[in-house]
């Protein structure tokens, strides 16, 4: 790849606008390139669970995308004939819930169980956790994802945790399960990415080199109750755009220095960008729409458009072989120029199937956007929200507040822009304004800890409820905030006041929000949030005019509601 992004690319130098990796050179290699060891007669199983949220709701459950991180590690665990189930808690209502501990802690064919893990599935996490260990407690439990990378060592201490994978996980399962497997003597000193106790002590191995993307087999949809997941619409607020619905994974990483992004961590193991090649996402895409009728496919990678060659060569790919699809990607507000995403290239990204592009805009202070290294300018953020209206593809922009340093002023610049952005191109979903939230891992995280924000740090911490509005953390936590308990508000009546609180909501709420916006301004514009009713209104309400809405669009699409063991797990007499 090009050495300007190699692992030392977040550095305090500013990136120039639209700043592209343009060499696709390791993009290029091919699946068959890394041949799998395979296995035989494996009697025993790996079961992979994605927990909930403490924060779960009714319409999370509808709304939910696949587990694809551990569709990734089922994929080669299932080409190395080693049996794989995947237990998705996300779309399982509690009666189900129920009846699949009891299905799993009632087995005796489980290896080993592998979590992925944010911070705020870790309550939930645990709870299964110490349900299987109290059931067999020879059961071997690793965590994985965002929190282990975070936390690894703190993750690997708790008592109901043998290993940490603290990277990818394709291969490194697959020396683990072999290692388990086999009963083999010492510690598994040999398997990168992997912490495991020894003596008491942690013991960490090191990363090693990461899997070629290219080389991972394609995403087991068969691995899940399909039903739960693929009957959705592409559009955050209108369910009449329901659609078979399939998440694809095709790259890993982000070449950008965001100081609220773990991708900007110093030592974080993934802070190249690695994709597969446009052959192999086209051939993917291919096999979906034969095998399941898939018809809208949103990349969920960090940047999808970060590689100019990648997007010229899937472009070209689609129109050669006549593919009719929609899409939905990632991209930066600056790449709209006429470098690259200009007006041409647009038309051919349209005709494509592109129908929503969404990025991270953050801010309507440019001094916030420079406190944030976003290297990102306002007038991009206008010009991205002017070119997707031109060419007709809906646009998402996402924004935050609360941060450290910034000022009401600040504040109300993003709500300004975020009205002039519903002017420019109404067809707009903005993801937010939401409070900032520290999470750790990146060095505005350690600001905030600086400032008196109470540092979480061993997994028992995170084993506590979490809150939509303020996450892990309460009001008096945002030390740097003059009056930290009004930023619900803040965001509650600057929406009201200028776009609305939740746009496709309906005529009727429409109307009712539209006549509180006189009110609603006067509030923000004076920073006067005493008896906030209309807040309070509006919090207890909408919730069940989302699950109205959700639920009969779950409904209308044949959505699945009932739980089977064997609706949820691989079985070995698929392979």
């Amino acid at each position: 790849m090009n050495d300007n992004f190699s692992t030392k690319f977040a550095s305090d130098k500013p990136f120039e606008e639209g700043t592209l990796l343009l060499d696709e050179s390791e993009l290029e290699v091919k699946k068959d390139t890394v041949a799998r060891r395979k296995f035989s007669n494996m009697t025993k199983t790996v079961v992979l669970i994605r927990p909930n949220p403490d924060d779960w709701t009714e319409v999370d459950r509808i709304r939910v995308g696949t587990p694809n991180s551990l569709m990734a590690i089922s994929s080669v665990l299932r080409e190395a004939n080693i049996p794989v189930e995947i237990l998705d808690f996300s779309v399982l209502s509690q009666e189900e819930e129920v009846e699949a501990i009891k299905d799993l802690t009632s087995r005796e064919d489980i290896l080993l169980v592998g979590f992925t893990l944010m911070s705020v599935q870790v309550k939930h996490c645990l709870q299964i956790a110490k349900k299987i260990k109290d059931s067999n407690p020879n059961t071997k439990i690793i965590i994985g994802g965002i929190h282990a990378v975070l936390y690894p060592e703190e993750t690997c201490k708790h008592e109901l945790i043998d290993y940490v994978c603290y990277a990818d996980g394709e291969e490194m399962m697959i020396d683990l399960t072999e290692f388990l497997y086999n009963k083999k003597e010492g510690y598994p000193t040999h398997i990168p990415a992997l912490l495991y106790k020894k003596d008491g002590e942690i013991q960490k191995n090191p990363v090693g080199e990461l899997p070629i993307i290219d080389s991972l087999p394609y995403s087991p949809f068969d691995l899940l109750d399909i039903d739960r997941y693929i009957h959705r619409s592409w559009h955050p607020t209108d369910p009449s755009h329901a659609t078979r619905y399939f998440d694809i994974l095709t790259g890993k990483g982000c070449p950008f220095r965001c100081t609220f992004c773990i991708n900007a961590l110093e030592d974080f193991y993934d802070r190249e960008y690695r994709g597969m090649s446009a052959e192999r996402i086209l051939d993917e895409i291919e096999f979906l729409m034969g095998k399941y009728d898939a018809r809208h496919f949103k990349f969920v990678d960090e940047l999808f458009f970060v590689n100019r060659k990648r997007l010229h060569s899937f472009l070209d790919g689609v129109e050669e072989r006549q593919l009719k699809f929609t899409w939905t990607a990632n991209i930066r507000a600056d790449y709209f120029t006429r470098n690259y995403v200009d007006s041409k290239m647009l038309k051919r990204i349209k005709k494509s199937g592109c129908v929503f592009l969404t990025m991270g805009t953050e801010s309507g202070s440019q001094r916030m956007l420079d406190f944030m290294k976003k290297d990102l300018k306002i007038e991009s953020i206008i010009a991205a929200a002017t070119a997707l209206d031109e060419i007709g593809i809906t646009g998402g922009f996402s924004f935050m507040y609360g941060l450290p340093s910034e000022t009401n002023e600040d504040i109300k610049a993003t709500f300004k822009l975020i009205d002039k952005i519903y002017k420019i191109h109404p067809d707009t979903y903005i993801f937010g304004p939401q409070i900032f939230r520290p999470y750790p891992g990146n060095s505005l995280y350690d600001l905030c800890v600086e400032q008196g924000f109470p540092e979480k740090r061993e997994l028992e911490d995170w084993n506590t409820s979490h809150q939509r509005v303020w996450g892990f953390s309460k009001s008096e936590d945002y030390k740097w905030v003059d009056n930290p308990k009004d930023l619900p508000y803040l965001g509650f009546y600057g929406k009201l006041a200028y776009f609305g609180v939740n746009k496709g909501s309906g005529p009727l709420m429409s109307k009712i929000q539209k006549s509180l916006s006189i009110i609603a301004k006067w509030r923000f514009k004076n920073d006067i949030f005493t008896f906030p009713i209309e807040y309070f209104l509006f919090t207890k309400i909408m919730p069940y005019i989302q699950l109205l809405k959700w639920t009969s669009l779950s409904c209308q699409s044949g959505g699945k509601t009932k739980y089977h063991p064997d609706s949820v797990k691989y079985s070995s007499e698929t392979m």
